[in-house]
Formats: structure tokens, sequence, C-alpha cells
């Protein structure tokens, strides 16, 4: 018996399609697919990330995070005493956070309050992380509720990120409520 040509060997197919969808899901995953996706953009401005609110304040839930510019009528301050906090107004508004200049880069947090206790005091904490520096910077607020709180409301909330800012690496939000005014966590 005489030996014919060799046979090629064929690697399973199987190898092959493992690895395409290897690389697709990292790829995907990369690009941010299959999480949750924040798209900030405003001016010259643009930044993406993943927007993971929390509920454990049920009757104050954040809306959405944008990056925009201080409004040319300044919004009020929020009180920075937990014995003196600043009581929300009884309709739409907008709130800032420390000191701002108007047209100045800012970060915005909107804020949905519905059927909120009465007169119920909570603490508001915003942090901006740079991008480029890594400092951090926590901007806090108290507030409280109205005595009557059968409206849905929103609210905005503005902290001046300066004339020219820089490159955001994050922006967190934590809200807790207050045993009673004056005595926060």
């Amino acid at each position: 018996m005489t030996a014919g040509p060799p046979v090629p060997r064929r690697r399973p197919r199987r190898y092959l399609t493992v690895a395409l969808v290897a690389v697709t899901l990292a790829g995907a995953f990369a690009a941010g697919v299959g999480v949750a996706r924040l798209t900030i953009v405003s001016g010259t401005e643009s930044g993406t990330g993943a927007l993971e609110p929390t509920s454990a304040v049920t009757w104050w839930s954040e809306q959405a995070v944008a990056t925009d510019l201080i409004p040319a009528t300044a919004p009020g301050n929020v009180s920075a005493t937990a014995s003196s906090p600043t009581v929300l107004p009884s309709a739409n508004a907008s709130l800032a956070l420390g000191p701002t200049t108007a047209g100045h880069a800012a970060m915005r947090w909107d804020f949905v309050e519905k059927t909120a206790p009465a007169s119920t005091e909570f603490v508001l904490a915003l942090t901006l992380v740079n991008g480029t520096t890594g400092a951090t910077t926590v901007w806090t607020g108290y507030l409280s509720t109205q005595a009557n709180t059968t409206l849905t409301l929103t609210f905005s909330l503005y902290v001046d990120r300066g004339l020219a800012a820089g490159a955001l690496r994050a922006a967190i939000e934590v809200v807790q409520q207050c045993a009673s005014v004056g005595t926060c966590p």
C-alpha cells in the first residue's frame, strides 16, 4: 500500500467562532454596550459615563446630570448649615451649592421631589473629581421639604466649575434624610 498525499488537517470551526464572539463582546463592552450610559454634552464640553441612580430617599430622585452654564440670573444658594436648612420653594426652581458666577461652566443635577414628608430635612453632597489632577471637591447643602408636599416639583442644583473648567473624571451625588432639623449624618 502506498500512502497518498498528506491530508491537510482542518481546525474545527468552533474555535474560530468562539474567538470571533470573544473579540466582539470585548469590543462591545469597551464601547459601553450592555451598561447604562449617560452622555453629557453642552457647549464645548463633552463626556460619557454610567448613570447609576439610587432610591435611598424615595421622595427625592435624580433625573439627570449634565454639564451646563450658570444661568444669567444666578440661582439661590443652598444652606451649608444643618441647623438652618434651605426650605425648598413650592414651585420648580434652580438652586446652587457654593458660590456661582453667571456664564461659568457648571455641573447640573436635576431632581424630582414627589409626595415628600412635610418639613423634613435632608443633606445633599455633590462631589466632582478633576479628570486631570484627580483633585476631589465636595459641596454639601442642607435642604428641607415644604409644609405642603403633595406637589411633584423639579429642582435643578448647580455647582460652579469655574470659567475654564477642565476635564471631569466623576460627578457623584449622595442624599441622606436627617433624623430631625440639625441632626444630620
